[in-house]
């Protein structure tokens, strides 16, 4: 065979055997004499494809590369704000240790003159020993965090569970030991941590930087809660 004409090998007429006009859009080649035409169409598709994966695996390094240099801009604001809430909450643990170790007096206090198991010392012991295990470690901000928002709102049902119950609360030993828990309230320094929180979770704020903070491990901070129950 020789070499034929150039024709247009995409949108070939297969029925009329003929190219489209040099008007219309495709690929022009020189094809041999008697060639059947579908062959050049479906090497223009595969050239097609290989454009089109070469277009998305441009995008995919764009949007990689750009990912990262957004990261890097970000993440200095967000590890300066985390480091200042760390050093907050570190501020703010020895006086909840002396407030817990009230809270677990008063918590044996009531069990020894309460006549029956309670619910609420039951869930304090859990607690109070979730908390001693969580200091030890020493290394879990927002587990501690929660651990002493529970212990807070166990803290509002033992007081109500005295009030509520004419036997201890007519016990001296169990209303002394309750006062000295309310002379040892959670510590003004928890309003600096939560000042804290608040300026870190504002450099998390917005879908975006949201979402790269996840990535990059600036997990949400909680705010201690002392009316939490």
């Amino acid at each position: 065979m020789v070499d034929g004409p150039l024709i247009m090998t995409t949108g070939w007429d297969s029925e009329r055997g003929y190219p489209p006009c040099a008007a219309g859009d495709g690929a022009w080649e020189r094809v041999r004499v008697g060639a059947d035409p579908r062959r050049y169409r479906g090497g223009a598709m595969v050239r097609t494809t290989r454009r089109a994966l070469l277009a998305l695996l441009a995008l995919i390094v764009f949007v990689a590369v750009a990912g990262g240099v957004y990261a890097w801009q970000v993440r200095p604001d967000l590890d300066s704000r985390r480091d200042a809430a760390t050093e907050a909450w570190d501020a703010l643990r020895p006086a909840l240790d002396e407030r817990y170790l009230v809270l677990t007096a008063a918590t044996d206090t009531v069990r020894e003159e309460g006549g029956r198991p309670r619910a609420v010392v039951r869930d304090l012991d859990v607690a109070l020993a979730t908390w001693r295990d969580a200091r030890e470690a020493g290394d879990d901000v927002i587990g501690e965090v929660r651990i002493a928002n529970d212990l807070e709102g166990l803290t509002r049902r033992l007081v109500r569970t005295v009030t509520d119950t004419p036997r201890l609360a007519s016990n001296e030993a169990v209303t002394a030991v309750m006062e000295q828990l309310a002379s040892t309230p959670v510590p003004a320094a928890a309003a600096d941590y939560a000042d804290a929180v608040r300026a870190y979770e504002s450099e998390r704020q917005g879908t975006v930087r949201e979402l790269f903070a996840e990535l990059l491990g600036f997990d949400s901070l909680p705010t201690l809660d002392p009316s939490a129950s």
